[in-house]
């Protein structure tokens, strides 16, 4: 997998471990504005779309210094993309203090579990209980 950068127009870094696909958004701009969010839309809801039952999508939110309104109704496409397949799951992690002010203040953590690190996640998304 190459690393990738908004300047080159390139999409983000997708990963792969256990049955958790992994979307690392600073990969390409730890920005996330409206213009990062048109460039970049097609993309990530094409991804959210290749997520089977059963399996999980985490948003690693590392690195990743602000986001505006199209970034969270962007998160919301994707929600409504994994929530129709039965057993995915989604969750967020890595989000820095003030992505995580924003997420509480939306109550978007209300939706998704938000973890501290991304090896927490795929362990909670991936545990049977």
């Amino acid at each position: 997998m190459e690393k990738v950068d908004v300047v080159s127009g390139k999409l983000p870094l997708v990963e792969h471990e256990k049955s958790v696909t992994i979307l690392n958004l600073a990969s390409c701009c730890p920005r996330w504005g409206s213009e990062q969010i048109d460039e970049h839309r097609t993309s990530l809801l094409d991804q959210s779309l290749k997520v089977n039952h059963d399996q999980a999508l985490l948003i690693d939110m590392s690195q990743v210094t602000f986001f505006g309104s199209a970034f969270i109704e962007l998160l919301l496409q994707i929600w409504n993309n994994i929530k129709q397949k039965s057993g995915a799951k989604m969750a967020i992690c890595c989000a820095s203090n003030y992505c995580m002010d924003i997420i509480t203040i939306t109550r978007l953590d209300s939706i998704w579990t938000i973890y501290p690190s991304r090896q927490s996640a795929i362990e909670g998304l991936t545990s049977k209980a």
